[in-house]
């Protein structure tokens, strides 16, 4: 039987901050190490609506930099307190503390109207209460791993996640959803701070075969998590590493960022200052130039270490780099653990994968970085998660492509 930590934390702005460091992402299964959020927080909720399509129409960095973007919209907001986030390729999940609760709302508001007005894309918001999650009969407890110091993302348990996403992404209405409701009223066409959002680099290229997209879900995933890590080994659980990190020249997101900054100026104008700033990394990260103290090599070996880590409830999603033999092993592993019935998984393999960036200090090694499958891996995978019954073994799968299993 699981036991949770139900003892409540304070009611302040340190309640992330003070939370036990989960160091290894095998940390974030010890549901010991979680703590009750406090009634008075507020849980975010971002969801890209018909990413599939958008995604077909090759507009997968575009989707994920979206989600990005409700992250980098409310750390700015709370720019003075630390707290839980996490991506999830399509959408994103952040928590407030209480007196960021109104100016969350409307930057969630403005965040949706940038999406439809510039990106043409349609983006659920949704803010709730915890008090108000844990009245429907959801819970929101939270880790905090922290791979690197000072660059920590949240992972959740207790079911309040889930509870309001799934309330959002119903057309028919219920009671949490409109708890959560972020009127249109409150979009009044100024622009969410973005600060520090950036997509910049080339796509990450398998340096072992194929990137292997996984969405897992059930009662305990530690279990197919463990087969899992020990089957792709200690490399191939990063995607991104020193060896396949390359700058991109023109930077593929340079455009996304300046019509997402541009306001009232001409977003040309902002996509030109953002090229030569643009340009002027290139050569730093190219060349290794010493610029203020940049140290290049270190920047990189940073970015191999901050990545994020999606664990909610009872799913747990990531990106991982397989040779073809590993590969097969984790699937007739996970199809193994599905056909005893407590796992319920999906998967996409593509060459590549995809990174957006959160900076916030560079000198400081403040900065995070959210991966997602190429050719919208997680979602793909969470698209096809299905009972499939006939499942024997992972060579009655596509050799490429997604699929999924319970």
């Amino acid at each position: 039987m699981q036991v949770f930590n139900q003892g409540r934390a304070p009611r302040s702005d340190s309640f992330f901050a003070a939370l036990p460091r989960l160091r290894s992402s095998r940390d974030t299964f010890d549901l010991s190490l979680y703590r009750s959020a406090p009634d008075c927080w507020y849980l975010a909720i971002t969801d890209v609506q018909g990413s599939t399509a958008a995604i077909e129409q090759g507009r997968h960095r575009t989707v994920n930099y979206i989600a990005a973007a409700g992250i980098a919209a409310l750390r700015n907001l709370c720019h003075d307190c630390e707290i839980p986030i996490l991506f999830a390729g399509d959408g994103c999940a952040v928590m407030v503390p209480a007196n960021y609760g109104d100016a969350s709302r409307l930057a969630l508001a403005r965040l949706r109207q940038l999406a439809r007005e510039e990106f043409n894309l349609n983006l659920r918001v949704g803010l709730a209460r915890v008090s108000e999650l844990r009245e429907w009969g959801a819970d929101v407890l939270v880790g905090r791993y922290e791979p690197t110091i000072g660059n920590a993302f949240g992972v959740f348990a207790g079911g309040g996640v889930a509870a309001l996403e799934a309330a959002l992404k119903k057309e028919a209405p219920s009671p949490l959803k409109a708890k959560a409701h972020i009127p249109s009223s409150l979009e009044d066409g100024a622009l969410p701070d973005l600060t520090g959002l950036s997509c910049q680099w080339q796509e990450l290229k398998s340096l072992n075969g194929r990137m292997l997209t996984l969405i897992l879900e059930g009662r305990d995933m530690s279990l197919a998590y463990s087969a899992v890590q020990r089957l792709a080994g200690s490399k191939g659980l990063t995607a991104a590493t020193p060896a396949n990190l390359r700058p991109r020249w023109p930077a593929a997101g340079v455009w996304l960022e300046a019509r997402a900054t541009h306001g009232r100026k001409p977003a040309s104008l902002i996509a030109a200052r953002l090229f030569v700033r643009a340009m002027a990394a290139y050569i730093v990260l190219r060349t290794g130039w010493r610029v203020k103290g940049f140290d290049r090599r270190r920047y990189i070996a940073e970015i191999a270490s901050n990545t994020d880590f999606c664990k909610f409830d009872q799913q747990l999603s990531l990106v991982i780099d397989c040779d073809s033999a590993a590969e097969v092993a984790i699937l007739a592993e996970l199809v193994s653990i599905a056909k005893g019935g407590d796992l319920h998984f999906g998967f996409h393999l593509s060459p590549t994968a995809l990174m957006t960036c959160f900076v916030t200090s560079v000198e400081d090694s403040n900065h995070v970085h959210f991966i997602d499958g190429g050719d919208g891996g997680y979602t793909r995978a969470a698209g096809l998660m299905r009972q499939d019954p006939n499942v024997e073994s992972p060579t009655a799968l596509p050799t490429g492509g997604s699929n999924s299993t319970s």
